[in-house]
């Protein structure tokens, strides 16, 4: 039986997880957006205090406690260079959001939901936390388009609802390319009714995206589209051999996923919609596809310096749209420098988790999530938001499966 006390800290974990992804993209609402500091220190906060009480075992990736600390002590070097409160709460943030989803969820959803795998529980929450966002507005406020003819639901600009879109569809990608595998590899068969209501599912959000008229969105689903069908198609190839079998299976999913799109684009309204919401959009401004961004980018790297300028460089006329950009700009060199190379050691480890959890359930999720955040993050600031701490949480849980996996690879040869 379940104690008293693991029910208890699952309902606590429950609520953290929720609040913290909520409070990532609420900050896209006029009406909620004081809510996210609220709920972002909180759920942050029930992290750590569970992991003490109920004494949790923790595991540290090495690298990244020593990337991330360098991170800190860097940003908070920044904050007394400029003589800025603000830049020091925003690096113990940071820091604090590496602490609680990179360190302390893995273990806590391993005592907290024993038996069910970390990145399906992640994805639960995911859906149960942003799908409400989505539909609600649709059902109580119905189809209203703003007056330039995109749709914003209840969130500050339509350009915010592509891009909390994009990131519910990278863990639906992550479902689909599951089910795929399985069947191609032989492990089961593909369940028909799971596809169809993907499939379903996935155009109705490809939909509301081109209604958003967000180039960035649209942008990131086809990477995600294309990465998924690589991976797909590259089980084909078994130790450098051709797998006929496989790579046949592969090949009619590919193509029959580009029928797909093919059919929605030229025998439905989603071919004229993307043609008047997206590439009119592109072509409207195809003198300044940035709408003025590269103007602030180039002057930030210009005038920057190893330790930045504070919050003061950017105001609210002039934003970096650009999460890099905005660390430049603010931090300086040196920390944006020890943020890159923390992105790209979780890209060497998600990519790692992603071909060799050959049985793990949403190992592409890691990969695919670190894609949205790092494309998001090139036409928009992605700190503190959804995607970041999607992106914090499921490369915490790789590394902890990724040392499971290493150790028992090691008890099994040596036994």
């Amino acid at each position: 039986m379940v104690g008293d006390g693991e029910v208890s800290g699952k309902r606590i974990l429950e609520y953290a997880l929720i609040s913290l992804l909520l409070s990532g993209t609420l900050f896209y609402t006029d009406r909620f957006g004081w809510t996210q500091p609220l709920l972002m220190g909180s759920s942050l906060l029930l992290m750590v205090v569970l992991g003490i009480v109920i004494n949790v075992k923790v595991r540290l990736n090495t690298n990244a406690w020593h990337i991330f600390m360098l991170l800190s002590f860097f940003s908070i070097v920044s904050s007394g260079v400029n003589s800025e409160v603000d830049l020091l709460l925003r690096a113990g943030t940071l820091f604090l959001s590496f602490i609680g989803c990179v360190v302390l969820v893995p273990p806590l959803m391993l005592r907290c939901f024993s038996g069910k795998a970390p990145m399906e529980i992640l994805v639960h929450y995911l859906f149960l936390s942003h799908y409400p966002l989505v539909v609600l507005p649709l059902l109580t406020g119905g189809f209203v388009l703003t007056s330039w003819g995109a749709y914003q639901g209840m969130f500050y600009n339509p350009n915010a609802l592509g891009l909390v879109i994009i990131t519910i569809l990278a863990a639906h990608f992550a479902e689909v390319i599951d089910v795929i595998e399985n069947w191609v590899l032989e492990h089961r068969g593909p369940s028909r009714l799971f596809l169809f209501t993907r499939i379903i599912g996935m155009t109705c959000l490809l939909f509301l995206i081109i209604m958003s008229r967000s180039r960035t969105a649209i942008i990131t689903f086809g990477v995600l589209f294309i990465v998924s069908l690589f991976v797909i198609v590259s089980h084909g190839f078994d130790k450098g051999k051709i797998n006929v079998r496989r790579f046949s299976k592969g090949f009619r999913i590919a193509t029959f996923s580009l029928l797909i799109i093919l059919l929605l684009y030229f025998l439905t309204p989603l071919g004229a919609l993307f043609e008047r919401n997206i590439i009119s959009k592109f072509l409207h401004r195809s003198s300044d596809i940035l709408d003025g961004r590269g103007d602030v980018w180039r002057y930030t790297i210009e005038h920057a310096t190893l330790f930045g300028h504070g919050r003061g460089f950017f105001d609210q006329t002039i934003t970096a749209h650009n999460t890099y950009i905005s660390l430049l700009g603010q931090y300086g060199i040196i920390p944006t420098c020890f943020f890159i190379i923390f992105q790209f050691h979780i890209f060497r480890s998600v990519l790692k988790f992603s071909r060799k959890a050959n049985r793990r359930k949403l190992r592409h999720f890691p990969l695919l999530i670190f894609m949205v955040f790092n494309l998001l993050s090139m036409t928009e600031g992605m700190l503190y938001k959804v995607s970041m701490y999607l992106e914090f949480m499921s490369f915490g849980i790789a590394s902890y499966e990724l040392y499971v996996y290493k150790r028992t690879t090691e008890l099994e040869r040596s036994g």
